[in-house]
């Protein structure tokens, strides 16, 4: 018989990279994931690396990649306890983190160059309290550094102070502006992005325009940075999206990281 005694059932997965290339032809087919790290209910540690070069691609190598997927329960005294069932387990708080970094990127599709020597991405969740919904912050190794079209650098600025504290649904709805926000199964969704400014470092690149989060390079495709798809319960955050076009098309995500974790029965 199945115990259904209250527990929490963790669950985060952090992804280096993957995608697909439709065309053309001769190149279509998946663009397999180098390193990912996903937990079992149970939680643990779930952790993947590369810690050499690698081309991914024909067109697209990293210097590295790291995943990391841990949940545990945040009083090791007590979830001792617990294993003696001597303290119930809904008594405990627990903590999860995911965290997906990807080093020294490079994607080369002539006559257009796009290099980053970091990519980072990073959550941070904790056991539900209330019906507010599961917190989840921002982790601070998020962030995004040497990013450069055709050598032409890029500042990226993180929005941290807000990402960092705004922790529920609620808290990031509160004051925001342009999210795209539906209804799904579960309820209210919502598109936004954790970045808050992107800008040329120097001189602007001649074929390229920056739209807030998105930066389009003619004849090269659109680049999404920092998008946070965002629930009552979850939050998943891709700290770079490619869309890439002419005469290529080619969809990939990096540096991806999912976290929602609940009790059970709720």
């Amino acid at each position: 018989m199945t115990d259904v005694s209250r527990r929490f059932v963790f669950h985060g997965a952090a992804s280096a990279l993957s995608g697909r290339v439709y065309r053309p032809r001769e190149l279509a087919g998946v663009i397999a994931c180098p390193a990912a790290s996903a937990l079992t209910v149970a939680g643990g540690l779930s952790r993947a690396e590369v810690s050499k070069r690698l081309r991914v691609a024909p067109w697209l190598t990293i210097g590295g990649a790291l995943t990391e997927a841990e949940g545990r329960f945040d009083d090791l005294k007590q979830a001792i306890e617990m294993s003696w069932h001597r303290v119930p387990e809904d008594a405990l708080t627990s903590s999860t983190r995911v965290t997906a970094v990807v080093k020294d990127l490079d994607v080369t599709l002539k006559p257009n160059r796009l290099t980053a020597t970091l990519l980072s991405a990073a959550l941070e969740s904790s056991s539900p309290r209330d019906k507010s919904g599961t917190p989840i912050r921002l982790g601070r190794k998020t962030d995004v550094k040497g990013l450069a079209i055709d050598g032409y650098p890029l500042t990226v600025v993180i929005d941290r102070d807000r990402f960092e504290a705004a922790d529920t649904l609620e808290k990031l709805a509160a004051g925001e502006r342009g999210a795209a926000v539906s209804t799904g199964a579960s309820g209210p969704i919502m598109l936004t992005t954790i970045v808050r400014e992107v800008k040329w470092a120097k001189k602007p690149h001649p074929d390229a325009t920056i739209d807030k989060n998105v930066v389009e390079v003619k004849d090269f495709g659109r680049i999404f940075l920092g998008e946070l798809l965002a629930t009552g319960d979850s939050r998943r955050l891709t700290i770079m999206r490619l869309q890439l076009g002419s005469p290529f098309g080619i969809s990939v995500g990096v540096g991806d990281v999912h976290t929602d974790g609940s009790w059970y029965p709720p």
